[in-house]
Formats: C-alpha cells, sequence, structure tokens
C-alpha cells in the first residue's frame, strides 16, 4: 500500500499473503480497513493502523479461488464471487468499530445462468455420452452506486446485472466477447451506463436498465483483450487498459457539450513513460 502524501515511493503497508492476491478493496467508509483475497480462497478483513496490518477475521466459504470483491456505497455488505461460479453477500461494518464478530455471510447467490453443460465422454467401453454440469468461472462484481445490484461479468460472454433484493438476474449485456481471460466490467459515476472490455480488443457500452447496446470503441487499436475499465470515483473520467505493454492506457473525459455517447480523450493516451498524464 502507497501513500499519495509520502515523498517517497517505499510502500507505507505492506500485508504478507502465502499465495497469490486478485483482489483489493478499501472500506468505503473506514480509512482503516482494507479487505483482500486470492488464490487460497480466503477472505481476509486487516486493520491497517500499524505497518504490517491486523488480520481481524478470515472468512474461508468460498471453494474456488476468489476473483473479485466490492463493497456496497455504505461498505454494510461486501460482494465476492469465485472460480467456479459462487456469488456470495457479506455482512459488513455497521459502524466505525472493527470487530471480527461484524462479518458474517449474508447470502450465497445460486443462478443456473451461471453454469454450462458439457458433454464428456465418461465410458470407453460403451461409448456412451454423459452430460457433466460445470460451473463458469466469475471475473468480476461491482456494486452499483444505488446499492440494489450487482454487476457481473463471466468467463462465458456473460455480463448480467443481478438484483440483490429479488435475488435475481433483471439484465443480460451482449456484445462483447470473454470466454479465456479475465475481462472486468464497471459502472459509470452515476451508474446509468455500462462498460466492459472484450477478447477482441473493443470497449462496450451499454444503458443499464435496458440492457441495450450503446457504444463501442473500436478506435483503441489493442490487438489484444481490453481486460479492464475503470470510473474515476468524482470525475466523469474512464481508463481503460488491454494485456500487452505494447498497449497503451486511455484516458477519456465525458464533456455535457457531446451529443451522443462518445466521450472526448484526452490529450495524449499514458504510455506508462514520463510520469502521470495530463488531464485537458
Amino acid at each position: 500500500i502507497w501513500n499519495f502524501e509520502e515523498t517517497q515511493r517505499k510502500p507505507w503497508r505492506s500485508l504478507a499473503h502465502p499465495s497469490y492476491v486478485y483482489c483489493v478493496r478499501f472500506h468505503p467508509s473506514s480509512e482503516d480497513l482494507i479487505v483482500t483475497a486470492g488464490y487460497d480462497k480466503l477472505i481476509r478483513i486487516w486493520n491497517i493502523d500499524k505497518k504490517h496490518g491486523t488480520i481481524v477475521r478470515t472468512m474461508n466459504d468460498h471453494l474456488g479461488y476468489i476473483s473479485s470483491l466490492s463493497f456496497n456505497p455504505n461498505g454494510t455488505q461486501l460482494a465476492s464471487v469465485d472460480s467456479i461460479g459462487a456469488i456470495k453477500i457479506w455482512n459488513g461494518l455497521p459502524s466505525e468499530t472493527i470487530s471480527a464478530d461484524s462479518w458474517s455471510l449474508y447470502s450465497n447467490l445460486d443462478f443456473e445462468e451461471l453454469k454450462v453443460e458439457k458433454a464428456k465422454n465418461l465410458s470407453f467401453l460403451f461409448d456412451r455420452l454423459f452430460s457433466i454440469e460445470q460451473n463458469i468461472p466469475l471475473n468480476s462484481v461491482t456494486y452499483s452506486p444505488g446499492d440494489h445490484f450487482l454487476l457481473v461479468s463471466a468467463r462465458d460472454n456473460l455480463i448480467v446485472l443481478v438484483d440483490v433484493r429479488t435475488r435475481s438476474i433483471s439484465r443480460h449485456y451482449v456484445g462483447a466477447f470473454n470466454l479465456q481471460d479475465r475481462i472486468r466490467s464497471s459502472f459509470s459515476s452515476c451508474g446509468s451506463l455500462v462498460f466492459a472490455g472484450s477478447e477482441d480488443g473493443q470497449v462496450y457500452c451499454w444503458n443499464t436498465y435496458e440492457g441495450t447496446l450503446l457504444y463501442s470503441y473500436k478506435h483503441l487499436n489493442y490487438t489484444q483483450p481490453a481486460i479492464d475499465i475503470q470510473f474515476h470515483p468524482l470525475d466523469n473520467i474512464l481508463a481503460m487498459c488491454a494485456i500487452g505493454t505494447q498497449h497503451q492506457v486511455y484516458l477519456f473525459q465525458y464533456t455535457h457539450a457531446d451529443a451522443d455517447i462518445e466521450a472526448k480523450p484526452v490529450a495524449r493516451p499514458y504510455s506508462g513513460k514520463g510520469g502521470p498524464m495530463p488531464i485537458t
């Protein structure tokens, strides 16, 4: 963890893990609280008021490696997804008091649409084909700004909007390709738009509530999958990137003068050299 207020480039905090860490999230309202998860299938709640942090609680209900975490806006719930299609919602921190008792499993969400049937030959003697149901790996989960929905991306060309209140899938977002790579999706700051990368090197944008495809960013010159899209928390700025060091990180800034959904790119894409990119 780095502190931007310090001039030194040394890590401000270091949290040791026994295996790969795939996701990290700061608590929205408690600055000393961080949640991590990854390959060992464990969710760790950390208090980082000390140099190497203190583990407040460890949660081990996942059976696959954990690929993504997301807090709801006020931090009272935490969503997690894994490599075998499980979506779990946890009771988060109800107050400023950091306590292990504050964290517990609230809900398991299970959808048949996040499973795929594959035929497999199980008998050489009779040459019979059996249907095996396999869960689809989930790439990312994101709480909506309005708190009631989860945006979930899966490795079967699936991007869905889950209604937490009714425990149902309310929208599908069609157009992006994702069968192999860990590609993430994201809400716009206001929650009315959904963005996602694709294995064809494009970034797609949909209307959140109607599910209609509004725009695709085809001019990025990405020859590898566009894997991540993130919105600035306080401004209408969108960042996107692709696999490979030869690909640039793009920042787009929306202006109200635009007549359509297309955002205007900033002066130049960030190439990873020469320091941070100026926003114009």
